[in-house]
Parts: structure tokens; C-alpha cells; sequence
């Protein structure tokens, strides 16, 4: 298979940065405002009213393992799952959502706190 190459014009001239010959090309790349891409929502959690999160420490089903557990009141289970995904990669631990909990691999509960609280929710336990 032949490798696909950009369409570059040769009066164009030498391209200053990736970032040029991408947009040369048609492809958009994210702000580096932070605000998420065209068709993707943002993760901030909308303010309808006071959100609450429970942290705590789990060894219970995890063969011995210690993990930590959010359980979030006020939002929708699309809404757990997307806060699942950014805070397993903020982390960068495993995560799953688990009846309406998220659990987090290893005792991560003071940045939870912190990410959680900036994010707008009440952070109780731990």
C-alpha cells in the first residue's frame, strides 16, 4: 500500500510548521484555548444545580487491590461515563463506571478531590 502524502503546490514555498501544512490540507486542528473540538461536548458539568461526589477507598472485589470510588449524585449515566474517560486520562490509571460509581485503580482521593472540586462538585468522604 503507497503511503498517502499531503498535496503541497510548489508555489507554496517551505512550510514554517506542521501546523501550516495541516491547514494547507483542509485538516483543523484543536484551539490551544482548551475548548473542545466541533461535534464533541465538554466535559464540565453543566450548572443546573449543587452536584455531589463521595470518595472512598475500596479493597472489596479488586483481589486485594486498593481503589478509589466516586459516587457522583446529579448526573446522567452519559455524563458519568464522559467524567470516567477525562479523569482516567488525567490520572492515568484504569477506570471503569461501575452501577452509577466510578472506580479508579490505586488510592488517587486528594486529586480527585482537588479535580472534582474545580470541576464544580461538592467532594465529601475520603
Amino acid at each position: 500500500m503507497a503511503k498517502r502524502r499531503l498535496p503541497l503546490a510548489e508555489s507554496q514555498g517551505n512550510l514554517n510548521s506542521l501546523g501550516e501544512a495541516l491547514a494547507r490540507a483542509g485538516v483543523s486542528l484543536p484551539t490551544p484555548s482548551g475548548d473542545p473540538p466541533e461535534g464533541r461536548p465538554s466535559a464540565e458539568v453543566p450548572a443546573q444545580g449543587p452536584k455531589g461526589a463521595v470518595l472512598s477507598l475500596r479493597r472489596k472485589g479488586l483481589k486485594g487491590h486498593v481503589g478509589t470510588c466516586v459516587s457522583l449524585r446529579g448526573l446522567s449515566e452519559d455524563q458519568v461515563q464522559e467524567l470516567c474517560r477525562d479523569l482516567k486520562r488525567s490520572l492515568g490509571c484504569g477506570a471503569r463506571v461501575e452501577e452509577g460509581e466510578i472506580l479508579i485503580q490505586g488510592d488517587h482521593r486528594e486529586r480527585l478531590r482537588e479535580m472534582l472540586s474545580r470541576r464544580g462538585f461538592r467532594v465529601s468522604g475520603g
